[in-house]
């Protein structure tokens, strides 16, 4: 019908885990034959060969958290929602955990791991709790009660290039402190409202609780987040709905 068609992309097929080749290759035709591109990152388009197509780049869309009855007592549990596969860290917290005994719960929520190693850590105190997958809703609402929400995933050179975690937008709207490993942009973006880890290790982790809990193991000298409203004035709904109408108006006025 020659009307422009733009390609939304959040990640690149090739970092997906165990993507057949056939996929990786038919999204990037699709890719190819797209009249503008919608992307997370300027690293994105590099990668899928896409910087020379008309497009709009921001991070991602952040909704204002939301509000309802605590699933726990506010402040007294550490919370990590996402995928609980050892590459991104979930092992590495739980044993840093473990070994530190912070006098938190440690809740746990996502897609359960087939891992004997995780289920073996689960066990080893009763205070870790793993919930298993919960909604959304019920994911806002467990960040935003959290003493501290933790994104343990290992830096990664090229995922930092190419992806951004939306798990720390969530955090930031929240407003929970935050303690997470590096990425570039979010880095520069919101340089003092996360507990940024150089070192997202099994030592890292270790380091860090040791170094900010007290005698009572309660936590100390913890950077506050105070990005809740930068981050949604920057890519709340409202504004990135107007970015992307603009944009697509723009493609419309180029073909007319």
């Amino acid at each position: 019908h020659h009307l422009p068609v733009v390609a939304i992309v959040t990640d690149n097929p090739e970092n997906l885990a165990k993507a057949p080749r056939f996929y990786v290759s038919s999204v990037k035709k699709s890719l190819a034959s797209s009249s503008a591109v919608l992307a997370l990152s300027e690293g994105l388009l590099k990668a899928l060969a896409l910087e020379n197509k008309p497009h709009l780049v921001f991070p991602g869309i952040v909704e204002q958290a939301s509000k309802g009855k605590p699933l726990f007592l506010k402040n007294s549990y550490f919370y990590f929602g996402g995928a609980l596969l050892a590459r991104y860290g979930i092992l590495s917290l739980l044993e840093a955990y473990l070994a530190t005994q912070p006098n938190y719960d440690l809740i746990i929520a996502g897609h359960e791991t087939s891992s004997d190693e995780f289920k073996h850590l689960l066990r080893q105190s009763p205070r870790i709790r793993y919930l298993g997958q919960v909604t959304k809703e019920e994911n806002a609402i467990l960040e935003a009660n959290a003493a501290l929400v933790i994104n343990p995933r290992p830096y990664d050179e090229k995922l930092d290039q190419e992806s951004v975690p939306s798990k720390l937008l969530e955090y930031l709207a929240s407003g929970s402190p935050i303690l997470s490993s590096r990425h570039s942009a979010l880095q520069k973006e919101f340089p003092t409202d996360i507990n940024w880890l150089s070192d997202p290790s099994l030592q890292g982790l270790t380091s860090w609780f040791k170094g900010h809990l007290d005698d009572k193991k309660n936590l100390k000298d913890v950077l506050p987040n105070h990005g809740a409203e930068k981050v949604l004035s920057l890519y709340g709904q409202t504004i990135i709905g107007k970015t992307i109408d603009d944009f697509l108006n723009s493609l419309n006025a180029s073909k007319s």
